[in-house]
């Protein structure tokens, strides 16, 4: 066998197996992370505030993974900012992203303290997770404190695609 044809071979199982448009996890903190948000006006931003070891954040996460594929391609963009302790996102957060396949963006939060920045996302979010918001052309136009579903997502961000 020709050994440009094994290389192909193997580079094309690697590439194929190793889900493609899987997310890949960056890094930020909560100030940089909403400048970039309130600062986008091309784009319904759903920001959703996640950590591995919330049961209820894991459980809703498929419903975000849905509303990215269904409409990432009208403008809609799904960042799922994680909430693990620093000391354990560079080793928890990427096996779950690989384990899940996720495909939205995924931003590790790097604060030391989430008590400064807490209120400035909501003035009435006690920090309890999960939580999400919609941002519609930088504006914060929903938010929900506590779990969501596709439906909900889905009802609102039709109401703002189509204006």
């Amino acid at each position: 066998m020709n050994k440009g044809i094994i290389i192909t071979t193997f580079l094309l199982v690697l590439f194929f197996t190793k889900g493609f448009n899987q997310s890949t996890l960056s890094y930020s903190s909560f100030a940089d992370l909403k400048t970039t948000i309130v600062n986008d006006k091309e784009h319904i931003t759903v920001l959703n505030f996640w950590a591995t070891w919330c049961r209820p954040c894991v459980a809703e996460l498929p419903d975000f993974e849905k509303i990215h594929a269904e409409f990432n391609q009208k403008g809609v963009q799904v960042i799922l900012a994680n909430l693990d302790f620093n000391s354990q996102a560079d080793t928890l957060v990427p096996k779950f992203i690989k384990k899940n396949n996720t495909q939205s963006k995924v931003v590790h939060i790097t604060d030391q303290d989430p008590n400064d920045w807490i209120n400035s996302f909501w003035y009435d979010w006690t920090g309890t997770i999960p939580v999400t918001a919609i941002y519609y052309k930088g504006e914060k136009v929903w938010f929900v404190d506590g779990p969501t579903d596709y439906e909900t997502l889905k009802s609102i961000l039709t109401k703002y695609i189509s204006q």
